[in-house]
This record gives C-alpha cells, sequence and structure tokens, in this order.
C-alpha cells in the first residue's frame, strides 16, 4: 500500500508538472515571435538568429519533457487503432538503419501470425523511440537491437526492445522506471525515457516489464492490448 501511495503521487507530481511546463513554454514561444520580429529589423542578423535557433532548440527539449512527463502520468490523450506489428516494426526499423551508429545491428522478430495490438500509434512509436535511445546509450561500441512483438497470451501484445548493452545493476531495477533516475548524464531527457514508455503502457491498458543482466543486455516489453472488431 505504501509504495503504491509512493507512486500515485509522484504520478500526481507529474502531472502537475506537465502542466506547469507546458503554460510556460506557450509564453516563451510567444516571446520569442516577438524578438524574431525584432530581430529582423536590427542589424546583425545572422548572430541573433543564431542566438534564435539555439532558444528554439531549449524550447523544443522543453515539450520533450513535458511529453514525457505527461505519458508517465498517463494524461495525454490516446486515439488507439489497431496496428499491425510487422509493418510498424520493419517501417521504423528501416529509420534507425539510417540513424543509428552503423556499429549497431538492427533486427526485427514478429511471431507468426502475430494478431494487430490496440494503441496509439504515433504514442506507440514515441515509447519505442525512447526505448531504443536507451539501448543505443547502452551499446557505446555497437551491438545488436531487436524489435520483437508476439501474443503474450493473457498479457494481450508484447513489443520488446532488446539490446546487448552493459546492463542494468539489481539494486536499480527497482527505480530505473521513475521520472529522472538515471545512471547515464549529459541530458535534460536522462532519466525519462523508461518512465514515458511506461506510462504510455498503463494509460493504453497494459503494462511494462524489465530484464536484464549486467554484460549481456537489457530487453524492456511493453504488453499492450490486442485489437478487436471495434479497431
Amino acid at each position: 500500500m505504501e509504495s503504491s501511495s509512493a507512486e500515485a503521487l509522484t504520478r500526481n507530481v507529474a502531472a502537475g508538472a506537465a502542466a506547469v511546463f507546458g503554460e510556460l513554454l506557450v509564453r516563451l514561444r510567444e516571446q520569442l515571435a516577438e524578438l524574431d520580429r525584432f530581430a529582423q529589423r536590427e542589424r546583425d542578423f545572422i548572430g541573433r538568429q543564431r542566438a534564435l535557433g539555439a532558444t528554439r532548440a531549449l524550447l523544443n527539449r522543453g515539450d520533450e519533457l513535458v511529453s514525457a512527463l505527461a505519458a508517465y502520468a498517463g494524461a495525454r490523450i490516446l486515439s488507439p487503432t489497431a496496428i499491425d506489428m510487422t509493418e510498424f516494426l520493419q517501417s521504423l526499423a528501416q529509420v534507425l538503419r539510417r540513424s543509428l551508429d552503423r556499429r549497431v545491428e538492427v533486427e526485427v522478430q514478429v511471431q507468426r501470425g502475430c494478431p494487430a495490438c490496440c494503441a496509439d500509434a504515433a504514442a506507440l512509436e514515441q515509447a519505442v523511440l525512447e526505448l531504443v535511445r536507451n539501448a543505443r546509450d547502452a551499446m557505446p561500441q555497437g551491438g545488436r537491437l531487436r524489435l520483437l512483438a508476439a501474443d503474450a497470451g493473457m498479457d494481450g501484445m508484447a513489443v520488446s526492445i532488446a539490446d546487448t548493452g552493459v546492463g542494468i545493476a539489481i539494486d536499480d531495477l527497482s527505480r530505473v522506471a521513475l521520472p529522472f533516475f538515471t545512471t547515464w548524464s549529459g541530458s535534460e531527457m536522462a532519466g525519462m525515457g523508461l518512465a514515458a514508455a511506461g506510462g504510455f503502457a498503463r494509460q493504453s491498458g497494459g503494462s511494462m516489464r524489465i530484464n536484464s543482466r549486467i554484460g549481456v543486455g537489457t530487453t524492456v516489453t511493453l504488453y499492450l492490448p490486442r485489437a478487436t472488431a471495434g479497431h
């Protein structure tokens, strides 16, 4: 009960933070538009545009943080549809093969006869990409990244991201999906990938599980509802 209450409190805090940050970003963007118009009338146009570009980049990171917090809190507006997992994962893999380090081998494994899942396609893609970023960071020297989908019986549909990276220490497994908990650094989004993906799975009516071994790798699985005739 105590653990459940703490998690509920954390979600409430995340939802509140997402709302506040979202409002602040709207106001900042309005001010940025004013600066942009002013910059076009002044000298040193290139320098001012660079500064504005950097400000926009920070705002985009803020948007990402708000989205991740909202996902963790289950506060996003989702539009579930039936998603063919073979088509979805193959399309994503093509993008990843062009964007990831060439030393990362990307594989897709979809169970024969795998049914469609019921989820918001854009939100699922974002969740999977968050997990892919974590997997990439865990394999700085390259390795194998597998995108998997299978029927999970009573648990619905299983969508897994598996890597051959450094793994997660057993002492960290119970905390690794909490907001801002990370063993990595250097990014404003550090510690939000697993939290956002887990929140998306819960809001979609499913769950997330993590299996990891130091020196072997990590597999993160999103359990999502199967698509029905209505979807």
